[in-house]
């Protein structure tokens, strides 16, 4: 197919569009067969698709010089490539939305960053694998009706700690000790310490006060 000649100055030779079919591809040129004739072309900045072999393309010859413009029809319409060598800037003065049937990736070597006012994530599962994670908010509200957790270290430092149970079962396998300022244990019901052996040190006093003591 060959559409009218451009419109170029007095300067310029003219030039023409033609269509082709890409036989060749390297790493900044292409080869596009045209009525049985071979050129090499350039990619268009404007072409963001990355044309490939089998696929017809639109190609603008001025000077000498072909440059392909855009991709008419893709030989394999399964996959698609999108490049620009630069940096580049997506913007769009209402909402956009990235939808995909077969899923979606972001994928990058160096630093992503994420800037919203507001962020709502729905998903039916998360998984996170990182090697170090950094939270850092005011306020944060967690409402979980199962967690299970597994730790091989934690280290936890707060200034101010209410916990409301309504049951509480800990099993410590080794060692556990509590240091404190002071510390005060109320029950409404029965209080209950159970051991092989038992010892209570207090270096100045100590005191049991109850209606009735039964020791042995």
């Amino acid at each position: 197919m060959v559409v009218s000649p451009l419109k170029t100055s007095t300067h310029q030779s003219e030039g023409e569009l033609t269509s082709g079919i890409v036989n060749a591809v390297c790493t900044s040129t292409f080869t596009v067969v045209i009525h049985n004739r071979r050129l090499t072309a350039k990619k268009a900045a404007g072409c963001l698709l990355i044309p490939e072999v089998g696929d017809t393309v639109m190609l603008a010859m001025l000077g000498g010089q072909s440059w392909i413009l855009g991709v008419l029809e893709k030989s394999n319409v399964e996959k698609g490539n999108i490049s620009f060598p630069g940096s580049l800037t997506l913007h769009t003065g209402q909402k956009l939305t990235l939808s995909s049937l077969a899923g979606l990736t972001l994928q990058t070597p160096a630093k992503a960053a994420l800037v919203a006012s507001e962020m709502n994530v729905k998903t039916q599962s998360t998984q996170v694998h990182t090697s170090q994670v950094k939270l850092t908010a005011e306020k944060a509200d967690v409402a979980l009706t199962v967690l299970h957790q597994v730790i091989e270290r934690a280290e936890t430092y707060t200034e101010w700690l209410i916990s409301k149970l309504g049951r509480c079962i800990r099993t410590v396998r080794e060692h556990d000790e509590q240091r404190c300022g002071s510390h005060t244990q109320r029950g409404e019901g029965s209080h209950v310490v159970e051991s092989e052996n038992s010892v209570h040190i207090a270096r100045k006093h100590m005191a049991m006060d109850a209606k009735k003591i039964h020791l042995g």
